[in-house]
């Protein structure tokens, strides 16, 4: 039986693997609240989902064939990092 926690680290893996890692920008909307914001936000991009989906496309623009590896994915509630 999945946990919140599960649903919320499966949501953090996705945004790095899908929207960060293969410039997936769609799946920023299905997975990411409108209240959401960016921890460290990226300087010159809109807040929020905008400026993640924004961020992503400059940076898959500027390094085609970008690869991402997650060795640790860690959350407590309200709280998820990935290394």
């Amino acid at each position: 039986m999945e946990t919140v926690l599960d649903d919320t680290l499966s949501a953090v893996r996705r945004l790095f693997t899908d929207v960060f890692a293969r410039g997936k920008t769609k799946v920023a909307d299905d997975i990411l609240t409108e209240d959401f914001r960016f921890q460290y936000p990226f300087p010159g991009f809109s807040p929020g989902i905008e400026g993640i989906k924004e961020f992503s496309q400059v940076f898959h623009g500027a390094f085609p064939g970008f690869e991402l590896k997650i060795t640790d994915l860690f959350g407590s509630s309200g709280y998820n990092d990935a290394k």
